[in-house]
């Protein structure tokens, strides 16, 4: 059978006199048996499952057309069905000719298309050209040729058939009012069917233009706060995009207590369960704000105002409605209400820095989440009837918090209880609302549950009048360390390149597991200041009391404190106090990694950088007997051999205070007292490309950085001409706090070098783990032997080895440590002076000028670096050096870290101490002693004159290489008193070796 809706016009003369219909006017087009059955309703809440989103596997497998059910094969019924065209219309609906209908209700349809092909056009979409008007459709009788003449009625008849018609259609009395409104009624609702049906194709071509956001406003990445914590999970800073629109935590459906939901459904969106994502009831009480252009909000579903939120869209007009209604309704049929609700509470504000309503019940009630060691989270949200003071739980004050919460929304800004008393008494006025609408449509605290009744919801009011709220305060604890994480992490998102990685990292929703411990970072900062800027006991010179920062300008430090074992970064401070702006102090300018800021930054290492060194030497067959005299030498600076020698042009290093020792010392006693002499004639034997090589394997790049830029000038250029000259074995260039410490850390490790670790874990919020340290599978580089890190050690624990420069200052031993066994000796000794409990080496250093003060040491577990100066490169004054500037607070942290334990609250220097982090909380070993003598060396006498065999009994001992032991008689050992040794040496010539 033909469709009629498609059939073109008869072009017939003869159409014009066929015969008058006799029920209905379309009583004779073609019927449709399918266009008399109404098509099956379904219910909003019976949807087909959406397409795959990332969403569990219950939400697969999409309709066919990617269109909701309702709006697959539309229905046959319906005023432009192209089925539908036998559909009747009672006889007495229009006094109109049928021709005369047929031609304006076809025209009108023509009309309803052409709009519908504009809107089409529009947005993109090509439509299906209009078919042909309707026409009357004929038997072939009618056109059967043997008719010629079709028979038509005289004129008399036909006059005196339509006056007995009018009678009868009129009544006697003939035209009535009450006849004039039925047709004026009748008209009317065609006209509505029409507009009706004109709306219906915008809708579904508008409809078809909208539903693709509706799949990636599902998907849409909103943004996320990240989380650093420390080893513990104490957390130490929310990292989101302060110039954004705030803090944001993602929850799931399960973790939205039930009295959450209902508080929030009551007061915006009642109908939320059985609504299709629109309410037209409030569409239509707001028609009148529609068209004055005066929309004042309001009629919007849960499901409008998530779309309003994904889209950023805050703009009210009716365009925008429109499209949050088309896309509302997608959403609705893709998704479960669950899960909507869901994102709601995850997207929509709750205050002016809080997204989502768990950074605001953070915020707000100061409840915290929950997180197991695999940060398997039970967010804040999920306590709201916890009480924090009772621990208890009570389902009042999880009425009362959820009622605040709920009327967020609805103007977060100035409904936020944090922004002062006026905002209070909104938020408060609000939650009112939110307590009437529960109580007025019988909601309870549970979705099942009975209904809340008025005396509950003053209980609840009352109980949030009493509560106390404060402006969220971003403060970071541990501070600098918390900005190196930072930027480590933006550059590895970036790939390199930190700009490109910021943006990743505020939104990415992280949950950073570092390496620190909070309460080592606490003492670490305390001893900071207690002994910068409080009095104390100064052991060199002479005693006296000083406090640094006023008697002798030292005013800032750094320090960094590392597992020996995998390179796990447990404390690092950067300055004296990270808010202070004083130039002297720089405040939140890091001393401990600067390298960010560009190739050489840092500051001058100065004796430091001398067992680098000397281990190189002892890996090229040296050892702490060797003899080293520490007199007046002058060095030709480069000048080849038999270079005929010249004050004026050869380079003369001097000792502290520009003197020397004048001693006949050993490598052990050189490096122990840092004379400077010795340590330039060191660095002559090696050779500064073996020496900077090692520095290199053992993590200090910045030498390296500063050879290669040169040589990327000049491809033949030697370190020297670099600037990397005798001076660089004296501390002359720069380096960091970090990369000092980790230089150290090989020693400690048994020659091995691992890299600095600062990140232990990162999930994203959902629980997924993203990255994990494993300690036990560290990847590390042997740069020194063993043997070689085994005679450095003994030399850099040697108290006794010290005493010449250092006298009764013991800052750099545990002397103090109970029952350790320390002894003071004026003798070289092999056994690390008697410490057999509790073994620990150091070394210090002082930069020319008295710029900079450090002390860098060891134990077998920990590693301790600490920089002193002033962050504006200003001189310290009255001469202070590494033992007593930086020395001090190394000994306070070492001792700490080790487990010394604080007797009433402090150390034994006065620094408060705050909970000691057990070995286990800081992953490092137990053994506090170095490993025993590996094979390879052994204990042999030598002549201290010049390092020969001994003459009789004359001689003392030390570690070297076994088979290499002295066989030929040396002189008569003479001792050589100190001739104004002192704590250190000036190295001169832009090299400083003090202590």
């Amino acid at each position: 059978m033909s469709n009629n809706w498609n059939q073109p016009p008869k072009s017939d003369p003869s159409d014009q006199n066929h015969k008058v219909p006799r029920s209905g006017l379309l009583s004779n087009y073609r019927q449709n048996p399918s266009a008399q059955q109404p098509p099956a309703q379904q219910s909003p809440m019976q949807r087909q499952n959406p397409p795959s989103l990332g969403l569990p596997s219950q939400h697969q497998n999409p309709p066919s057309s990617g269109l909701p059910p309702q709006h697959q094969n539309p229905p046959s019924s319906g005023l432009l069905s192209r089925h539908n065209v036998g559909r009747q219309l009672p006889a007495s609906s229009s006094a109109q000719p049928p021709q005369q209908l047929q031609r304006w209700v076809s025209g009108a349809m023509d009309k309803v298309r052409g709009w519908s092909g504009k809107m089409g056009t529009v947005y993109g979409y090509t439509r299906e050209p209009a078919p042909p008007p309707m026409t009357l459709y004929r038997t072939p009788e009618e056109f059967s040729p043997s008719r010629s003449q079709p028979w038509k009625r005289s004129r008399v008849l036909r006059l005196n058939m339509q006056r007995r018609l009018h009678r009868e259609r009129f009544g006697a009395k003939g035209f009535t009012p009450g006849r004039l409104w039925t047709g004026i009624a009748l008209a009317l609702l065609v006209v509505l069917i029409l507009a009706g049906s004109s709306t219906s194709v915008y809708a579904y071509d508008y409809y078809q233009q909208q539903l693709p956001q509706v799949q990636s406003l599902a998907n849409k990445n909103i943004s996320q706060t990240s989380h650093i914590y420390d080893r513990n999970m104490t957390l130490l800073y929310d990292a989101y995009d302060t110039n954004g629109a705030g803090r944001r935590t993602p929850i799931s459906y399960n973790d939205i207590p039930q009295v959450m939901q209902t508080a929030q459904i009551a007061i915006e969106d009642r109908t939320f369960w059985t609504n299709s994502g629109v309410d037209y009831q409030g569409i239509v009480r707001n028609i009148p704000g529609y068209l004055s252009h005066n929309i004042t909000g309001g009629g919007s579903t849960l499901t409008q105002q998530l779309v309003k939120n994904l889209r950023n869209n805050a703009s009210e007009n009716i365009n925008r409605k429109i499209s949050e209604a088309a896309l509302a309704i997608g959403l609705t049929q893709q998704y479960p209400k669950t899960k909507i609700l869901e994102m709601y509470m995850n997207v929509s504000p709750y205050g002016a820095q809080d997204l989502g309503v768990e950074a605001a019940a953070q915020d707000y009630f100061h409840l915290k989440p929950i997180c197991t060691q695999n940060f398997k989270c039970t967010p804040a949200i999920s306590q709201l009837d916890y009480n924090q003071a009772t621990h208890k739980h009570d389902p009042i004050l999880a009425l009362a918090r959820a009622s605040l919460l709920a009327g967020m929304p609805q103007n977060p800004p100035l409904n936020d209880p944090t922004r002062g008393a006026s905002n209070l008494k909104r938020a408060l006025d609000r939650q009112q609302q939110v307590l009437d609408a529960m109580v007025k449509y019988h909601f309870g605290l549970t979705l099942s549950g009975p209904p809340i009744t008025q005396a509950q919801a003053q209980q609840a009011e009352a109980m949030t009048a009493k509560m106390k709220f404060s402006y969220f305060s971003h403060a970071k604890r541990d501070p600098h360390f918390v900005d190196w994480v930072e930027s480590e992490l933006e550059v590895s998102l970036g790939n390199g390149n930190p700009e490109a990685g910021v943006v990743a990292f505020l939104n990415g929703g992280y949950n950073i597991r570092t390496t620190i411990d909070a309460n080592l970072e606490q003492f670490v900062e305390n001893a900071v200041h207690r002994h910068l800027d409080q009095p104390e006991w100064q052991q060199f010179p002479t005693q006296h009391l000083a406090t640094l920062s006023q008697d002798n300008n030292l005013n800032d430090a750094a320090v960094v404190v590392m597992n020996t074992h995998d390179g796990e970064i447990l404390a690092m401070d950067g300055s004296a106090n990270y808010n202070d702006t004083n130039p002297l102090v720089g405040g939140s300018y890091n001393a401990a990694d600067p390298l960010t800021e560009g190739i050489g930054t840092g500051r001058p290492v100065g004796s430091t950088f001398k067992p680098i060194v000397y281990a190189t030497a002892f890996q090229m067959g040296w050892y702490p007997g060797m003899v080293l005299p520490d007199v007046k030498t002058y060095f030709p600076d480069g000048a080849g051999a038999g270079t005929p020698a010249n004050p004026h042009d050869a380079y003369q290093p001097n000792d502290y205070n520009n003197q020397f020792s004048n001693r006949i010392t050993t490598v052990r006693e050189a490096l122990a007292d840092s004379y400077n002499v010795p340590a330039v004639k060191t660095l002559q034997f090696v050779g500064m490309d073996n020496a900077l090589n090692n520095a290199h394997l053992m993590g200090v790049t910045t030498l390296n950085s500063i050879l290669t830029t040169c040589r990327k000038k000049n491809p033949n250029a030697t370190p020297r001409n670099c600037g990397l000259g005798d001076a660089t074995v004296l501390g002359s260039s720069n380096d960091t706090v970090l990369q000092m410490t980790g230089a150290y850390q090989t020693f400690a490790n048994q020659g091995v070098h691992v890299p600095y670790q600062g990140v232990l874990d990162i999930w994203d919020n959902y629980g997924h783990n993203l990255f994990h340290f494993n300690p036990n599978q560290v990847q590390g580089t042997r740069v020194f032997s063993p043997q070689v890190s085994y005679m450095m050690n003994s030399v850099l624990g040697d108290e006794g080895a010290r005493y010449p420069e250092f006298l009764t200052d013991h800052d750099l031993s545990f002397w103090d440590w109970p029952g350790n066994g320390c002894t003071q000796t004026t003798a070289p000794n092999a056994t690390f002076d008697g410490c057999q409990l509790h073994q620990v080496a150091a070394k210090t250093g002082t930069s020319d000028k008295f710029k900079d003060n450090w002390t860098i040491g060891y134990t077998p577990n920990i590693a301790v670096g600490v920089w002193a100066g002033n962050a504006n490169d200003a001189a310290m004054t009255n001469g202070p050096v590494g033992v007593t500037g930086a020395g001090p607070i190394w000994h306070s942290v070492m001792e700490f870290a080790s487990g010394l334990a604080c007797v009433g609250g402090q150390d034994a220097s006065g620094v408060p101490c705050p909970r000691q982090p057990s070995r286990k909380e800081l992953g490092i070993g137990t053994n506090d002693l170095f490993p025993s003598p590996p094979p390879g060396i052994v204990l042999a006498s030598t002549s201290s004159t010049n390092g020969l065999a001994p003459t009789g009994n004359a001689g003392m001992q030390d570690w070297m290489w076994a088979g290499q032991e002295p066989t030929i008689a040396g002189l008569t050992p003479v001792t050589t008193p100190p001739n104004g040794g002192g704590k250190g040496g000036n190295g001169g010539n832009g090299g400083n070796g003090g202590h």
